[in-house]
């Protein structure tokens, strides 16, 4: 599951227990600036070979695991188009 997998990087990256971390826990809660953002997207892209485009709109761990989602659709969507 998508949420999963986000949720254990971000707990890598930033040292915080995976209980910590909720669809609703926003980066500001996890003290993730726009570089610890950056970094983070990039190693998430390579995870799942797709491009996530930086958002305002991307306030919470959900936020993101559903560009990401969106992301993995479009790719599928593109190859079988």
């Amino acid at each position: 599951m998508t949420f999963d997998h986000v949720a254990k990087r971000i707990a890598r990256y930033k040292g915080v227990r995976l209980s910590k971390i909720r669809a609703q826990t926003t980066f500001a809660q996890l003290r993730i600036d726009s570089l610890d953002m950056v970094e983070l997207l990039l190693t998430l892209e390579d995870d799942y070979h797709v491009e996530i485009e930086m958002s305002e709109r991307i306030r919470c761990v959900q936020d993101l695991v559903d560009a990401i989602e969106q992301a993995r659709l479009e790719k599928r969507l593109k190859k079988n188009g």
